[in-house]
C-alpha cells in the first residue's frame, strides 16, 4: 500500500516538475525517483528486520522444549498449543523459538516506536482473533489479552473448545 502511494505522489511531483521546469523526464527519475524508491523500500522491509532484531539476543528453542518449559503442567495438548504457537509467531514475523509466553503486547510485541503505521502485524493478528471470537459465538475480545499466553490459550480454546474462554483478567 505505502509502494502505491509513494509511487502516487512521484507521479505527481514528476508531472509538476516537467510542466512548471521544464525538465528532463530521465532527471527526475534519478533526483526523485530512486530516493522515492529507496524510501519505500525501507518502509516495507524495516519493520520486519527490527523485530527479528528484537528477539535475536534469545536462545532459539525447539518446538519441543516450548510445549516442555512453557505449556507441559497445563493440560492443553501438545500439537494444538504448537499449531498456534507456529500460526502466533508467522502472523508476527518473529522466530518461533524466540517467543515466550509473558512476551506483552504492549512491549516486546508491539511495534516500534514511530514505526506503528507500517508494522501492523500484531493489529492484525488481533482482529484475526477477534473475527474468530465473533464466530464463535463468544463474547470476550482480543483487547484484553496482555501476554502472548492470553493469545495462545484463547486459540487453543477455540481449537479444542474444551474450556472455557477467559479472557477478561478483572475477575
Amino acid at each position: 500500500m505505502y509502494l502505491l502511494l509513494g509511487l502516487a505522489v512521484f507521479v505527481i511531483v514528476a508531472s509538476g516538475m516537467v510542466l512548471y521546469f521544464k525538465m528532463n523526464v530521465a532527471w527526475i527519475l534519478v533526483v526523485i525517483g530512486l530516493p522515492a524508491l529507496a524510501l519505500g523500500l525501507v518502509s516495507a522491509v524495516y519493520p520486519s528486520i527490527r523485530t527479528r532484531w528484537r528477539f535475536s539476543g534469545r536462545p532459539d528453542l525447539t518446538d519441543e522444549a516450548i510445549y516442555d518449559r512453557f505449556y507441559s503442567t497445563s493440560g492443553l495438548p501438545k500439537t494444538v498449543v504448537l499449531l498456534n504457537w507456529r500460526y502466533v509467531a508467522s502472523a508476527l514475523g518473529v522466530p518461533r523459538g524466540r517467543l515466550r509466553p509473558q512476551d506483552r503486547l504492549d512491549a516486546e510485541l508491539s511495534p516500534q516506536s514511530g514505526w506503528q503505521l507500517h508494522d501492523e502485524a500484531l493489529a492484525d493478528l488481533l482482529i484475526s482473533i477477534n473475527a474468530r471470537l465473533t464466530k464463535s459465538g463468544e463474547k470476550s475480545s482480543a483487547a484484553n489479552f496482555t501476554t502472548l499466553d492470553d493469545i495462545i490459550r484463547c486459540l487453543v480454546a477455540l481449537d479444542t473448545r474444551s474450556t472455557p474462554l477467559r479472557t477478561d483478567r478483572s475477575s
